[in-house]
C-alpha cells in the first residue's frame, strides 16, 4: 500500500508541474494575443518575462518536472531502499507532466 501511495504522490506532483508549465505557456500566449503589436512595449518581451512564472512555480513548490529530474537516471537504480526504480519514477513524472499540460490545454 505504501508503494502505491508513493507512486500516486510522484504522479500528482508531476501533474501539477505540467499544469504549471502550461500556465507559463498560457501567459505567453495571452500576452501575445492581447498586447497590440504597435504598443510601446513588445508583446514578445512581456511574454518572455511571463513564461518563467511556470518554472518558478515548479521550483517554489518543489514539483516533479521531467527536465529537472532526468539527471537522476545516472544515479543509483533505486531512490531509497524500498522505493521506486529510477526509470519507473522518471516514467511516472513524464506521464504526469504530459497529463498536466494536456489538461491545461484542453
Amino acid at each position: 500500500m505504501e508503494g502505491i501511495l508513493k507512486r500516486l504522490n510522484v504522479l500528482w506532483l508531476a501533474i501539477l508541474a505540467g499544469l504549471s508549465i502550461g500556465f507559463g505557456g498560457l501567459l505567453f500566449i495571452l500576452s501575445k494575443a492581447f498586447i497590440p503589436e504597435d504598443s510601446p512595449i513588445s508583446p514578445l518581451l512581456v511574454g518572455s518575462l511571463c513564461f518563467p512564472v511556470g518554472l518558478l512555480l515548479v521550483c517554489y513548490l518543489r514539483l516533479n518536472l521531467y527536465t529537472g529530474k532526468i539527471g537522476m537516471a545516472f544515479r543509483n537504480k533505486r531512490l531509497d531502499k524500498k522505493g521506486l526504480n529510477v526509470f519507473e519514477w522518471l516514467f511516472l513524472i513524464l506521464v504526469g507532466n504530459a497529463i498536466g499540460a494536456f489538461a491545461l490545454g484542453a
